[in-house]
């Protein structure tokens, strides 16, 4: 098991290219109440699904990077985080990106419900925030949750990101286009 970071609470490990790993992550994404934050409430994730979308990440060969939250030893959900490309996020208007050489985007899933709400999606967001800092050099790390997602918003503030702007028609979900709102944190 590679281990991203740790500490005494919570680890983030790679995720491995395995049908437990795959089944956590269909578990988690096929619950309606976590469809709801990640992509799509009215489709959940089948195992095929998962495959097509994390497989490639697992063995390496997508620039997105998929670490399982372990809290206390048991899997509670999973992080993403890869380098971006300038403008990436359309944040050119509100950043200057030659100050800074290496960004990342990353986001968070909490899949066991059981696990809401009580401060460990902040932990998480600060120990892998720690974690780019200091071992991918990252100089910003972005963000973008969906603007209605209030509880988000409010963790990533938490955890020291700042709202920059409102990226209209962001995401698609449920068919839908959804707007996001930028948030950034530096070293």
């Amino acid at each position: 098991m590679k281990v991203i970071i740790k500490d005494e609470k919570i680890m983030i490990r790679h995720l491995r290219d395995c049908r437990n790993d795959y089944s956590l992550l269909m578990m988690w994404l096929s619950d309606l109440d976590v469809c709801e934050y990640y992509e799509r409430r009215t489709k959940p994730f089948s195992y095929e699904m998962v495959l097509e979308k994390f497989q490639e990440r697992a063995r390496g060969l997508d620039p997105v990077a998929v670490g399982i939250i372990e809290y206390e030893k048991y899997p509670i959900g999973f992080v993403q985080f890869y380098e971006t490309e300038t403008d990436e996020y359309h944040e050119c208007d509100v950043i200057d990106r030659s100050k800074f050489i290496r960004s990342y985007g990353m986001d968070i899933v909490i899949g066991d419900k059981n696990y809401w709400n009580r401060g460990i999606g902040s932990h998480t967001i600060v120990l892998l925030s720690e974690y780019l800092f200091s071992e991918k050099k990252a100089e910003l790390l972005l963000i973008a949750p969906q603007t209605w997602n209030k509880r988000a918003i409010r963790c990533y503030e938490k955890c020291g990101f700042r709202k920059l702007k409102i990226i209209k028609d962001m995401e698609l979900h449920d068919d839908e286009y959804r707007d996001g709102v930028l948030m950034a944190k530096t070293i």
